[in-house]
This record gives C-alpha cells, sequence and structure tokens, in this order.
C-alpha cells in the first residue's frame, strides 16, 4: 500500500509537468486554471509517445528516466505558471471522492486477474523493459506482436530497475484521474456533470476487476468516456472547460487511444471534427501543428509494430507494404485475425467456423450465450439514443451518440466480445439519460427561482437533487469497497502490491537451439521465467545477427 501511494505522489509528478508543458505549447497562456486530471492525462499521452520513440533504441530500464526525471524537476522548479495554473474547482462530494479512491487503491493491490496477462501481457512489459524493439519477437508468439503503446507505459512505469518487481500500477492511476475528473461533476451545473455522475458508478461495474491488471481495455474505455465528457463540457450548455485546451485534447487523445488499441478507431471522429472547425476558420498553423504532433504519436507507434511483426497494423494487413526476414508469414496474420473474430463472436467454438459464419447465424447464438444484463445493456445501447432525435433538450448529446453508435457497429460486426465494446455499450444509454437528469435538474432551479415561498418539503427535497445522488452513489460505493475488501490481501500489500502470479514451466529450445521457457499450465507464463511462451513454436530462429527472430523457412 506504501508503494502504490508513492507510486500515485510520483505520477502525478512527473505527468502534471509534462502535460502542462504540452497544453502550453499548444494553447499557450492560459488565464484560468486547468483541471489537474485532464494536465495529467496530458502529460501521459506526452511521456508514453516518447517512451515508444526511446524503446526503439532503448530498454525502458533507469535510461529513459534520466531524460525525464531532471526534465521534470526543471519544470516544477523553474515554471511559477505551472503551479499556479493547475487546479480547477474541486468536488464538493469529496467523502464520495475519497471513498472511490479507496475503492482504487484496494484493487490495485491485488494480483492481475486478466486471462491475457498470464498469456502475454506480463510477458510483452518484461520485453519492453529489458530489450529495445525485438525485430520479428512475434513469430515466437503472435500476440507478442499485438502492438500496443499501453504496454510501453507500463513498462515505463513500471520501475522494474528498482529490483521491487514489476510495477503494475498505471491502470490504478488512471482510473484514479477518471474519478478525479468525475467528482468534478458533483454539483450536476451542466449536461457534462451529469454524465460524469453517471459514468462513475459505471465504471467500477465494468472495469473494478481490471484496475490491476496492464490490459487495453480499461485504458481505451476510460478514454471513451471522457472525449464525451470533454466534448459536452465544451460545446453543450453549461460547459466550463477552456475551449481551446479542449479542442487540442479532442483532437489528439483520439490517435493516443488508436495506439492503445485497434478499437478506439471510430473516436477519431472527434479529430475530425475539430479538423473542421479548424479549416472553417482557415487556422491553417493549428491546424498543421495538431496533425504533426498526431503524426508524433503515431509514428513511433507503426515502427514498433513494423518490428515486431513486419506489418504496419498487426494483425491486419491492409498496409502490406513491407518484406523484412522477419515478417510472420502472412497466413499466420490472417488466422490471428480470424482467432480474434471468432472468439468473440462464439467463445468455446472453433475459431475459423465461428468467423466464417454469416451473421443471420452467429448473430442469434452470439445473443442467446449473454446473460439476461448483458442482453439488456446491448438493447439498451442499440435503441435507447433513440430520443436524441426527438427531444430538444437531448439534442446537444448529438455528436458523442453519433461517435458512440458508429463505435457500437464497429464493435459489434468486428469482435463482439462484451469486453471490449464497454465504452460504447454504457455510453449510448448513459448519454440520453444525463440528458434528461440535467433537465430535470434545470426545471427544479427554475422551479426553485420563479416561487420560493411556495416550495414545500417535496419540493425542497427535489431540488435538492446532487445531494440525493451523492447519497446514493455513495451508497453504491460502500457496497462495492465492502465486497472487494481482502483483509488477508491488504495485510499481505501494506508495502508492496502483489506480484505477478507464477505458474509452473519447462525449459525449451527453438529449431536452431535457442533456449526459451515453455507453460505447462493454462499457457500462461505470467512475469517470470523469462522469456516463456504458452508453446514452444518449432519453426523459427533466431536472426544471424542475434537481434530478433524469423521464421525457418524462407
Amino acid at each position: 500500500m506504501i508503494a502504490a501511494l508513492l507510486f500515485f505522489g510520483v505520477f502525478l509528478f512527473i505527468t502534471l509537468p509534462f502535460g502542462w508543458l504540452l497544453l502550453r505549447a499548444l494553447a499557450g497562456r492560459q488565464e484560468e486554471p486547468l483541471p489537474l486530471p485532464w494536465v495529467s492525462l496530458a502529460g501521459l499521452v506526452l511521456l508514453v509517445s516518447l517512451a515508444a520513440l526511446l524503446s526503439l533504441v532503448w530498454p525502458l530500464d533507469f535510461r529513459p528516466w534520466l531524460l525525464i526525471a531532471p526534465l521534470a524537476l526543471g519544470l516544477w522548479a523553474f515554471s511559477p505558471a505551472l503551479r499556479s495554473r493547475l487546479g480547477g474547482r474541486l468536488a464538493w462530494g469529496w467523502p464520495l471522492l475519497a471513498l472511490a479512491l479507496l475503492s482504487v487503491l484496494q484493487n490495485a493491490l491485488g494480483p492481475p486477474s486478466n486471462f491475457d496477462t498470464g498469456l502475454y501481457h506480463a510477458q510483452a512489459i518484461r520485453w519492453i523493459e529489458t530489450q529495445p524493439v525485438v525485430p520479428g519477437l512475434g513469430n515466437l508468439h503472435a500476440r507478442l506482436a499485438f502492438n500496443s503503446n499501453w504496454y510501453v507505459g507500463n513498462a515505463l512505469f513500471s520501475f522494474s530497475f528498482l529490483g521491487l518487481g514489476s510495477l503494475h500500477l498505471l491502470p490504478a492511476a488512471c482510473f484514479a484521474l477518471f474519478l478525479l475528473d468525475a467528482g468534478r461533476g458533483l454539483r450536476l451545473t451542466s449536461l457534462a456533470d451529469a454524465l460524469r455522475i453517471l459514468l462513475l458508478p459505471a465504471a467500477f461495474y465494468t472495469l473494478g476487476a481490471e484496475i490491476s491488471s496492464p490490459g487495453s481495455d480499461l485504458p481505451v474505455t476510460l478514454l471513451t468516456w471522457l472525449l464525451a465528457v470533454l466534448w459536452l463540457d465544451c460545446y453543450a450548455p453549461g460547459g466550463r472547460f477552456p475551449r481551446r485546451v479542449g479542442a487540442d485534447l479532442l483532437f489528439l487523445l483520439p490517435f493516443f487511444a488508436l495506439t492503445l488499441k485497434l478499437s478506439a478507431l471510430p473516436l477519431l471522429l472527434f479529430s475530425l471534427g475539430e479538423v473542421v472547425q479548424l479549416v472553417r476558420r482557415r487556422a491553417w498553423r493549428r491546424s498543421a501543428t495538431l496533425l504533426g504532433l498526431a503524426g508524433l504519436i503515431l509514428l513511433p507507434w507503426l515502427v514498433r509494430s513494423f518490428f515486431l511483426s513486419g506489418y504496419l497494423l498487426f494483425p491486419q494487413t491492409a498496409f502490406d507494404w513491407f518484406t523484412p526476414d522477419w515478417k510472420l508469414p502472412l497466413e499466420e496474420a490472417l488466422f490471428r485475425q480470424r482467432e480474434v473474430i471468432g472468439w468473440a463472436r462464439l467463445p468455446g467454438e472453433p475459431t475459423d467456423w465461428a468467423a466464417g459464419l454469416p451473421l443471420v447465424e452467429w448473430a442469434p447464438r452470439w445473443f442467446a450465450d449473454l446473460t439476461g444484463n448483458q442482453r439488456l445493456l446491448v438493447l439498451a445501447a442499440a435503441f435507447a439514443p433513440l430520443p436524441v432525435f426527438f427531444l430538444r433538450p437531448l439534442r446537444p448529446t448529438g455528436l458523442p451518440v453519433a461517435v458512440a453508435w458508429l463505435g457500437l457497429a464497429f464493435w459489434f460486426f468486428s469482435a463482439p466480445a462484451l469486453r471490449f465494446g464497454y465504452g460504447w455499450l454504457m455510453l449510448l444509454p448513459l448519454l440520453p439519460l444525463a440528458g434528461l437528469l440535467r433537465m430535470v435538474q434545470a426545471r427544479l432551479e427554475l422551479l426553485r427561482d420563479l416561487q420560493p415561498q411556495r416550495a414545500g418539503w417535496l419540493l425542497r427535497g427535489l431540488r435538492s437533487l446532487p445531494f440525493c445522488l451523492l447519497v446514493g452513489l455513495f451508497a453504491y460505493q460502500s457496497l462495492f469497497l465492502a465486497r472487494s475488501l481482502d483483509a488477508k490481501q491488504l495485510q499481505a500489500a501494506w508495502l508492496l502490491p502483489a506480484e505477478y502470479p507464477g505458474l509452473p514451466s519447462k525449459p525449451c529450445t527453438l529449431a536452431d537451439g535457442t533456449p526459451l521457457w515453455q507453460a505447462e499450465q493454462y499457457l500462461q507464463c505470467w512475469y517470470d521465467p523469462f522469456p516463456c511462451l504458452p508453446t514452444c513454436p518449432t519453426d523459427v530462429i533466431a536472426r544471424p545477427d542475434g537481434r530478433g527472430f524469423r521464421p525457418s523457412a524462407p
């Protein structure tokens, strides 16, 4: 627990100056304070993109910190504007916020529960910690070529070089940033605030079990929600986010989300909207600056993917322009595409067969396999936004609804596993609900102003809608904390969070005798031993220069 608290402090200390530097370079001097969670998030974007670039030539051990730490210290020491422009209005419901942050801390201390973390996440992170990008690493295990800058960020913030293990606390830190922003909505003064309030319990309901796992579903889901909130806070009535800073973030964050997971592609509609606004204003220089920054975010990610697999967007083969000796066979890339699609449609069935079924055959079976709650969530996501087109007070949610609907369709026709689509599934019904909630609050405020002398006990109670919501959220959060509380885990993790689990493994060798390890149970290697694979490939050898791996057959 002590290490986790220190980690959160270091995380803020490092990300805030880098975020301020990025936003200051884009938006210039800001007279009003910038919300702390958004500045920290901007800093994380800059740091992870920089780390992806450095990972091409360095392992992400202590060396990147020789550049990052002095720059952060210098910005804090010599930039008074940094210290004076952070903040924004704090939440008046601080007991709820404290309880939510305590829930995050409790769940961050446990071992990762995501199956894929044992399958390949932990090993992918360890490769980044110990080696510069390895050409053809995907030949050892194709999942290691599922390139995500989220693993780069986890490797950077694992602090494994300290000898305390590889900390997997970055997801919890990002979840905490999301909560700090959600706490800003507890006064319910705008449509964005209403959405913040509704997303707070939704985050714990859908992502609570992922807080300790370095999988990419959690950050992409949180970014999807934050972008919808940010758009409403910039463009919907009552929004109070600085417009120019908000526009920059609305443009850049979707590109960052894309480098975490390809399923974030529909979020680029937010970026497109900001580009259209700039073109209409003929702001050519600003457009060029933002496009250049988007390129700096994307380029290291694309280069990493090229080295890991030989493809720019593995397992997608749309831009198959290169033929390095370490390139994964085309058949392998196509198989991995079908594997993801087939498993997401009908888990437990042969993936090739499931991926080849027509819509009218797999969709009914997929829907029938869902639980009752999951079916209700899917139907709500599909149909709940319809009132947006008919009720005037809901129309400000139009663009976020359009983006989310497109995202829902993209998710459904590509890989409709529930955990891949929670960002869209939760956002679509909550957007119109947020509009209705804000409409009720506005009517109650109007009644208070027009008929103060006739306000009976019922009207006085209804006028305190934010307080009623606060009480309900506090009760839900207390229940969540009570159900997840583990006294033995807290006692064991009072100093350090739980390490990655360990499972038996055995030695194996490649065709040329290169020694490796192979999992013995559940195809899971977790973090140690290293390097370890779910199965030992028989058709892969080390490259002649000793850097990377390639297929044994030309």
